[in-house]
């Protein structure tokens, strides 16, 4: 088995491959017909669309099972429910380890600083321009 490979046992004893390669997040954006940036998005979000939630098992799936259809997909969605997106979650993470696994934002090497505290208004007179001359 392909190193990031997950199998998922379905209900009726079948045993699936999800593996996420860059052939397979091309065509889970040509089935959704959306970037990848915007599917994960949407995953992140916490309810994403259906037709985003099949297309990215669809991808997953096909590597090793290349006659799965899309409307496959969907009655196994129906009949395995939550399993099969964890399973899909765990390859998709395999595949792409900087991402976090809850669907977060991506992990930085460099993060940002805190941006500093604005400085408060001083009481002060306001200096004069560099050798303009007093009055």
């Amino acid at each position: 088995m392909a190193t990031g490979t997950v199998a998922h046992a379905t209900k009726d004893g079948r045993t699936l491959l999800f593996f996420y390669d860059f052939d397979a997040l091309v065509l889970a954006e040509d089935a959704a017909d959306m970037a990848l940036s915007d599917l994960l998005a949407s995953m992140a979000s916490g309810s994403p669309r259906m037709k985003v939630v099949r297309s990215l098992i669809w991808a997953g799936l096909r590597t090793f099972q290349e006659e799965i259809s899309l409307k496959d997909v969907g009655a196994l969605m129906l009949s395995e429910g939550d399993a099969l997106g964890a399973a899909m979650g765990k390859a998709i993470t395999a595949a792409m380890p900087q991402l976090k696994p809850a669907g977060g934002a991506a992990k930085t090497e460099n993060p940002r600083k805190p941006a500093s505290k604005a400085r408060q208004a001083g009481t002060g007179t306001r200096s004069s321009a560099r050798g303009s001359r007093k009055v």
